[in-house]
């Protein structure tokens, strides 16, 4: 698994997190999120996206401004590339104003 150093989809945080805290499968995920392993699953085979909630709960796992994980999950669920962009725009602003605090 590959893991990418500024994930942008639920796949990615998922993963992310996986690797972070040597979690070795989903359903250990699950419990260490707090969500249910049908959640993980539907995650993961059926593109769901995170609710706000628990893209609240991966910021706070990663240490990653909460802007960018609600700005990515918007982006994932927007139907139009534009959309998409000015999202992903939002994510990336999220971070850099992060950056610029410490």
């Amino acid at each position: 698994m590959t893991i990418k150093p500024h994930p942008t989809t639920t796949q990615e945080y998922l993963d992310a997190i996986k690797a972070r805290y040597d979690l070795r499968s989903d359903y250990r995920l699950a419990k260490f999120m707090g969500i249910t392993h049908q959640a993980v699953t539907q995650y993961r085979t059926k593109g769901t996206t995170f609710s706000d909630e628990v893209a609240l709960k991966v910021a706070e796992l990663l240490e990653l401004p909460e802007g960018k994980v609600l700005a990515d999950m918007q982006a994932e669920r927007a139907r139009s590339e534009r959309v998409k962009a000015v999202w992903r725009m939002l994510a990336a602003g999220a971070v850099r104003q992060n950056n610029s605090r410490s």
